[in-house]
């Protein structure tokens, strides 16, 4: 998929291995970190279309790698969409996500090909 969409997926290697297929049948190339302290690296090092955190394990704020991705060129506000899938967050931390386009969607009876179409919708590249 050369020139197909480029999705970084953070999250536990269970989470990534249940949500991945159904990411590459929309149509991404998929990049995949376990641990948000190399998310950040990832974002620099490629041109990403999207971000995508799924129930993250190894709990760094990822309120911090949000408000450094959006400070590079290319990841603004609007230009690359991030998503947050997994349990309800709330308080601070929820703001600061809302304030920086993340897009949080709580994990439940939805079905995972459904979620990872919604996201594929929310994607211009």
């Amino acid at each position: 998929m050369p020139n197909a969409p480029t999705l970084l997926i953070i999250g536990d290697s269970q989470n990534i291995k249940r949500f991945a297929p159904h990411f590459q049948s929309e149509g991404f190339k998929l990049l995949v970190v376990e641990k948000i302290s190399e998310a950040l690296f990832a974002a620099q090092q490629n041109r990403l279309h999207g971000i995508v955190f799924i129930v993250p394990v190894y709990w760094q704020p990822i309120t911090h790698f949000v408000e450094e991705v959006r400070k590079l060129k290319g990841y603004a506000h609007f230009e690359v969409p991030i998503f947050y899938l997994g349990k309800l967050i709330e308080g601070e931390d929820q703001k600061i996500l809302q304030k920086h386009g993340v897009k949080v969607l709580t994990l439940g009876p939805v079905p995972d090909s459904e979620i990872a179409r919604y996201v594929s919708t929310q994607i211009q590249y």
